[in-house]
């Protein structure tokens, strides 16, 4: 005999006033361009930041990587910010990349993958360069006021 069951599905409260993150980790980190300054970061916004980590030797290509990223992820409508990790910090660098949306966050980063360029950019890569070569870490978030 066949036994069907049903489960009821329960939906989601409506959040309340007081929103329940957790502080996971906290780094001090310093963004490579001395001309951005934390007033620029005034309105709401989703985040992606990948975690790149230069084998030994290899910072330089590590940053011109992550500098074209950032070029990329800018001419397809994405903002993107390239930190360095501060005093007491592995050694990391870290591609900040924002939009005021998760809508136009994914348009952007689609538009600027069916790019041949972008294309070419990203089969060039040689992830030796990484330690253990390999992408670090990876995390998305949004901003909150």
């Amino acid at each position: 005999a066949i036994v069907q069951m049903e489960k009821k599905i329960k939906t989601a409260k409506k959040p309340t006033g007081t929103f329940p993150a957790v502080l996971i980790a906290s780094r001090l980190l310093t963004n490579i361009d001395p001309e951005v300054k934390a007033s620029t970061f005034k309105e709401p916004f989703v985040w992606n930041v990948l975690k790149l980590k230069p084998a030994d030797g290899r910072e330089q290509e590590v940053l011109d990587r992550l500098r074209g990223f950032k070029k990329f992820a800018e001419k397809s409508g994405n903002r993107s910010e390239i930190y360095e990790d501060h005093d007491g910090g592995d050694g990391s660098y870290f591609l900040l990349t924002m939009n005021t949306s998760w809508k136009n966050f994914v348009a952007a980063q689609l538009k600027g993958a069916e790019e041949k360029q972008y294309q070419e950019f990203m089969s060039a890569g040689d992830r030796s360069m990484y330690a253990d070569g390999q992408y670090y870490m990876q995390a998305n978030g949004h901003s909150v006021k």
